[in-house]
């Protein structure tokens, strides 16, 4: 006796084609993951060649220069929308970076989610952060700060420099229609962190900028020079890397 289904098809064919759906999605899910993968381990590359300019510049005399493109690309359901410069200065945030233990400076990247309208670190993300291996005494300028010899993104000419922003968000918007407010509930960091209180965390932020004229394609593509300089603060003089990025229209 053959079983049939309710349509009248034989039972081992509606086993068969459920098994069949079922492996399919299977193998599209491990490409879909595989191809994510890859795309954050390419963003992550960029991130390690930024990190060695840092490094090498930390040990260079001003103002040594240097130049790359950067991509904050979508990676399947991933979307590299942030990049973080951070100075953290508590152990507990520097226990990935070899011989930093009181403080460390690191890259981080995050991504923005418009549905919650806020600032997530998946797993694949935060795992791609990396440790820049130069002293906490370092700054890192925003290039569009004029007080310090800086220029301000100017869109009509292209000159300039986008500002970053001083907390774990970026200074733009991410959606024209639906303003980003930046809060310790939407940074996607701790509390603590987003407020500097207690001065555990320093943030110099940029994030995907609006094209020319664009009210929804934005700019993933970033110039971004990094130029040795010389702080004078608080503490008197010290070395600093002034971050100067400018958006590439795509």
């Amino acid at each position: 006796m053959r079983f049939r289904s309710q349509s009248g098809a034989p039972m081992e064919l509606v086993i068969a084609v459920i098994i069949l759906i079922a492996s399919m999605t299977i193998a599209l899910k491990l490409i879909s993951d595989s191809g994510e993968a890859q795309c954050i381990s390419e963003v992550k590359a960029e991130v390690d060649k930024l990190k060695l300019a840092m490094q090498d510049l930390a040990l260079q005399s001003p103002p040594s220069k240097r130049t790359f493109y950067f991509h904050m690309p979508k990676c399947g359901e991933t979307s590299v929308d942030v990049l973080r410069f951070v100075y953290y200065n508590s152990e507990q945030y520097c226990r990935a970076c070899p011989g930093h233990y009181a403080g460390c400076w690191k890259m981080e990247m995050a991504s923005y989610d418009p549905d919650g309208q806020k600032l997530t670190q998946g797993t694949s993300l935060m795992q791609n952060s990396v440790c820049i291996d130069i002293a906490g005494e370092f700054t890192v300028l925003d290039g569009s700060d004029t007080s310090i010899g800086g220029q301000a993104w100017d869109p009509a000419t292209g000159l300039g420099c986008l500002p970053l922003g001083v907390n774990p968000c970026p200074v733009n918007e991410f959606d024209s229609t639906n303003p980003f407010s930046c809060t310790a509930s939407t940074s996607g960091v701790p509390t603590n962190l987003y407020t500097g209180s207690d001065s555990k965390a320093s943030f110099s932020t940029l994030g995907r900028w609006y094209a020319s004229g664009a009210t929804i394609k934005r700019t993933r593509i970033f110039k971004i020079t990094l130029q040795k300089r010389t702080y004078h603060g608080l503490g008197g003089e010290a070395g600093a890397i002034a971050v100067c990025a400018q958006p590439v229209e795509n």
